[in-house]
């Protein structure tokens, strides 16, 4: 209950620190509102998601950011938001069917794997006394569970990698195109192999330096979205004054979030 709740507060609060930092001709950006009800909704979604075997993921999406772009401005301006969840599922269930039949065959893949040691006699005798003659049976085993378990979300990252981009292709553009700042229409540039690209090499880049390469992460993630991302219409940037929203002078901690600098 509480790990959920804190992930989606401390997502809308993130995200208004780093709108309150982002500056494009001396005008502001922000975000307004308050960050309980995203919190709520985060934890809500979650036990949907359970329940539904994530079909609610394309309605979860959609009404977080719903939500998030709701209360976003630019200045004094406010964006809009117009879409509907039914739009994406086409591409979920494709990516839904696609993610089953990597874990099937991942699966498959590592039964066959064992079956064909154990045929070239790499299993015979007794593995537990080959271990505690190899110098400690319960270092050895833990040293195992954490390479197979590494291992495993490895393989998993990659299997969603390539499962979701498409996906994550239609989300990206189809969220931009229900985007609006006054006269301005958004688009973005963005196909399958391109996301999977992304993620695929963040994902290496993660594990193969056990989370020291996030950072690097994620500023690819970023510049993917800074490079394809683009606005078109008209838009009368001199009438806009400068945003009323709030301005954290601090990171978006939980210190903040119950206001202990007033208590």
């Amino acid at each position: 209950l509480g790990f959920f709740f804190l992930y989606g507060l401390a997502r809308y609060r993130a995200q208004r620190y780093r709108l309150s930092r982002t500056i494009w001709r001396g005008i502001r950006m922000g975000l307004n509102g308050s960050s309980v009800p995203y919190g709520l909704k985060t934890l809500g979604f979650f036990y949907l998601a359970g329940l539904s075997l994530f079909w609610t993921y394309p309605w979860q999406r959609t009404v977080l950011m719903r939500q998030m772009l709701a209360n976003t401005t630019f200045g004094d301006r406010r964006f809009a938001f117009e879409a509907r969840a039914r739009a994406l599922y086409p591409a979920f269930a494709l990516a839904w069917i696609m993610t089953i039949i990597g874990f099937i065959a991942a699966i498959g893949a590592f039964a066959l794997a064992v079956a064909l040691a154990a045929e070239a006699g790499y299993l015979q005798g007794d593995l537990q006394e080959q271990i505690a003659q190899a110098g400690g049976l319960e270092a050895t085993m833990l040293v195992t569970i954490l390479a197979a378990t590494y291992i495993f979300y490895f393989v998993v990252g990659i299997i969603l990698s390539f499962s979701l981009a498409f996906y994550r292709a239609k989300e990206f553009r189809y969220f931009a195109e229900c985007t609006t700042l006054d006269g301005l229409q958004f688009r973005f540039r963005a196909n399958g192999p391109s996301v999977f690209w992304l993620s695929a090499v963040n994902t290496l880049i993660v594990f193969l330096t056990f989370g020291a390469g996030l950072p690097v992460a994620q500023m690819r993630r970023l510049l993917f979205f800074f490079c394809r991302l683009s606005a078109d219409g008209p838009f009368d940037m001199e009438a806009v004054r400068q945003s009323p929203s709030p301005y954290p002078w601090v990171g978006e901690g939980l210190a903040e979030f119950f206001q202990l600098g007033a208590v």
